[in-house]
């Protein structure tokens, strides 16, 4: 391989053993164990294989819980009866304490509609009074402004005769005449003495 054509990302090989694929084995390792020593190593009993504390200490504790488990099961199933009793009569007595509280709810909710329609009625009897007050008392005052209107005019044919001079004429002293006369006519009207 020609060195412009090598990827010059990886590191070149440092011997000639890596080159080749073989396994280097430190030099410590690679001497040869004596045969003396390799009989000796054979002929020594392997340890026994054995279970682990922890693990020791698990498979009693499963064996603890499942001698448990078994004692209260028989302890549950000898006393079942008497509680499947407790517990029916019991169910019984919340089902019939639901029963009177939904009861009770439904009949406070009757009195609480019929609360609200005796008010909301009560309240349109109210507002229909004050609707019929405000309009007998617009037609008291339309009738009072038209009665005081006809009275006024009335009162005011009375108190206003033109000058002798002023019958076909509309000079500016009949003009002055009449607006001097209708002020002072306004005056004694609003003060009450006509």
């Amino acid at each position: 391989m020609e060195p412009q054509d090598r990827d010059h990302s990886q590191t070149p090989p440092s011997d000639d053993a890596e080159e080749r694929g073989s396994v280097v084995i430190p030099a410590a390792l690679a001497k040869p164990v004596p045969l003396e020593r390799r009989r000796k190593l054979a002929n020594q009993p392997k340890p026994p294989v054995g279970i682990p504390q922890p693990m020791k200490i698990a498979i009693l504790v499963a064996a603890g819980i499942l001698v448990l488990s078994v004692v209260t099961t028989l302890a549950l199933r000898s006393h079942s009866k008497s509680q499947a009793e407790a517990r029916a009569k019991a169910a019984a007595q919340s089902i019939a304490q639901l029963a009177r509280e939904a009861d009770e709810r439904a009949q406070a909710d009757k009195r609480a509609a019929d609360e609200r329609q005796r008010v909301a009625q009560e309240q349109e009897r109210l507002r229909f009074e004050q609707l019929r007050e405000q309009q007998r008392q617009v037609d008291n005052a339309q009738k009072s402004a038209a009665s005081e209107a006809a009275r006024k005019e009335k009162a005011w044919a009375a108190y206003y005769h033109r000058p002798p001079g002023c019958t076909d004429a509309q000079t500016m002293e009949c003009v002055n005449h009449y607006i001097r006369a209708k002020k002072t006519f306004e005056e004694k009207f609003t003060k009450g003495e006509l």
